[in-house]
């Protein structure tokens, strides 16, 4: 399904007082110095397509220096169908809209996906756990509702149940209820979560084969409970774990066991990657994670996602930028952001619409 972005609008966001262009179908190359605004458009357009912004901001933040409200839409097309989708902001909050209907922003998530890729998506591999859970999330959000839902409400439990944990008070019967939500919510969205994971991994391994065909990668998730080597039912284990663990989550005042702490763990070559991964190697396995999502997103929603790059064709040498734009070329939509016209060769910038800032 061909669903694509035509045109996008800025009114007093962040640095744009009032500020519109158009969008290529294919690729769009906006070039500019730092500190002028280019990672602000890269904003706007995840705030309309992911409903999200990877700065997280407080809303007040985003709009322009003395002006309390803000607006920012982006003008799409589906075969024939045309949709606009608005943002406003207002006393701090935000508001969207629907070819001008007022709607909630999570009924819009996934109408038009998206992949982001910014400079610090690089930690992906050498950071925490949480971001690569964070990754593979913003994928399963955008794709499904019930996924997107069993998420929110996982975390309200874990959030409730730590209040318990550190009130000396709480009546057990209240924790015990809270527990009994972990475990039934917790599992529902482990279950989500691994199957989402068995299709990133299948195009993860495909995709860095093309960009490094010399190495081996793989990818594996490690869940915080599992006790299938005694033959327990996933549920079953959880609630087991929790049972041993009951003194230990008092003593540390916090929901020690469920998805909240489960890992992925990438290994190339055999190794794992966060430890024995070169720099070079580690952006590599980030360029290829974020080239897998767009495959998974377009074979479970259907759609071509639209590829946002802030910046990232600086963190690559000569020969990963030149695969990696081959491989995206006529593949979906892109938008990026560059300080540097040379970085693109002549070809690209040829069939590319270029805007300089």
């Amino acid at each position: 399904m061909s669903f694509y972005i035509t045109k996008v609008r800025l009114q007093n966001f962040r640095n744009y007082g009032s500020f519109e262009f158009d969008v290529s179908p294919d690729t769009t190359i906006i070039i500019g110095h730092n500190a002028i605004g280019k990672t602000n458009i890269i904003e706007a357009v995840q705030l309309l397509t992911m409903m999200e912004s990877f700065r997280k901001p407080s809303w007040e933040e985003v709009t322009q220096w003395e002006t309390d409200t803000a607006s920012f839409s982006l003008e799409a097309v589906e075969d024939k169908r045309q949709i606009e989708i608005e943002c406003r902001i207002e006393d701090g909050k935000r508001t969207y809209f629907l070819n001008g209907k007022k709607r909630n922003g999570k009924e819009l998530k996934g109408i038009l996906p998206a992949t982001l890729f910014i400079p610090d998506d690089l930690i992906i591999i050498k950071g925490a756990a949480e971001r690569r859970r964070d990754a593979l999330d913003a994928i399963g959000t955008q794709i499904s509702a019930t996924y997107l839902a069993l998420k929110n409400d996982y975390e309200k439990v874990v959030r409730q149940r730590n209040i318990l944990l550190k009130d000396d008070d709480a009546p057990q019967d209240l924790l015990d209820s809270w527990t009994a939500s972990l475990i039934s919510i917790g599992s529902l969205f482990m279950a989500k979560r691994q199957s989402l994971f068995a299709l990133l991994r299948a195009r993860f391994i495909e995709t860095y084969r093309y960009l490094s065909p010399q190495d081996s990668v793989d990818m594996e998730y490690i869940p915080s409970w599992d006790l299938r080597e005694h033959h327990y039912a996933p549920e079953e284990a959880f609630e087991r774990l929790l049972i041993d663990l009951a003194a230990e989550e008092r003593g540390r005042r916090t929901t020690v066991l469920g998805p909240h702490k489960d890992d992925i763990r990438v290994f190339l070559n055999g190794r794992n990657a966060r430890q024995f991964a070169s720099q070079g190697q580690q952006r590599l396995l980030v360029l290829a994670w974020k080239l897998a999502e767009l495959d998974v997103l377009e074979e479970i929603t259907g759609k071509r996602p639209v590829l946002l790059l802030d910046d990232v064709m600086s963190e690559l040498d000569a020969q990963r930028r030149g695969m990696f734009l081959s491989y995206i070329k006529g593949r979906t939509q892109t938008i990026i952001t560059t300080t540097n016209r040379e970085y693109f060769p002549e070809d690209v910038l040829s069939d590319a619409l270029v805007m300089q800032l």
